[in-house]
Parts: structure tokens; sequence; C-alpha cells
């Protein structure tokens, strides 16, 4: 079960994406899960996907774990042609998963100008919270 927090954001919020990771085996385990964007409207050239975060999480036999990451719009910005550092508006795609190649959708945002009119700030890094449950 993972749920995104937000359909709209503005370049200086930060999204919650939250994600559950259950071990179902008998055996104690640890798994990687990670996060990635992709931006299907892009003005320039992009990575067909984007690492964003990910977190080791050791799950006991049994149990499961929930992860909390915190996403800022700002970690998504890009240089443009003029080697301004940007935040597009539009829409930027959710992925989440163990690996790049074993990848699920959850979702996508919208990314909207800050009604403030303050220009985006470069963010290079989220948060990520392990709750055990």
């Amino acid at each position: 079960e993972t749920t995104v927090a937000g359909g709209q954001a503005g370049w200086n919020d930060t999204v919650t994406i939250t994600t559950r990771v259950s071990n179902v085996g008998s055996r104690d385990g640890d798994e990687v899960v990670q996060l990635y964007v992709r931006d299907p409207e892009a003005s320039v050239t992009r990575p067909v996907l984007e690492l964003k975060a990910f977190k080791r999480v050791e799950v006991p036999a049994g149990e499961s774990a929930l992860l909390r990451f915190g996403l800022p719009i700002g970690q998504i910005g890009f240089y443009n042609r003029d080697l301004d550092y940007v935040v597009e508006p539009g829409r930027v795609d959710l992925l989440i998963g163990t690996s790049s190649s074993d990848l699920v959708e959850i979702g996508f945002i919208t990314v909207v100008p800050d009604p403030s009119g303050e220009p985006p700030r470069k963010v290079f890094d989220g948060r990520v919270e392990v709750e055990m449950t």
C-alpha cells in the first residue's frame, strides 16, 4: 500500500509519499526501498528515471515497516538551457520499488509556481522516516 499526499505542490513545498514493506517470510530480512521521479514534460531532455531517495530497512519475519519519504519539490529541479536552476510547472510521475528495474508507478504530482512569486530553492535531499509496525 502506497499513498501520495498532495496532488498539487508549489516548487517550495514538500510532498510526502508513504509506503509499507511487509516481510511475509519466516526469516528476518531487509530491503532497500527506492523513490524515483520521471518528468515527461520537461523543456530539455531529462533522464528517464531519477533516484531521489532510498532507505534500507530491516524487517523481522511476519512484521512490516511504514516508510515516509519527504520529497522537496526543489529536489526535482534542473539547470535549463540558460544554466538557470528551474523547477518547471507540470506533471511529475512518482515510482517506488526495490531497484530501477522493479518499480511501480504510484501516482503523480502537478507542480505549480509558488504563489508568493519566490523562485524555487535548490534542494539536494529529502527525508525518510521508518516506523516498525
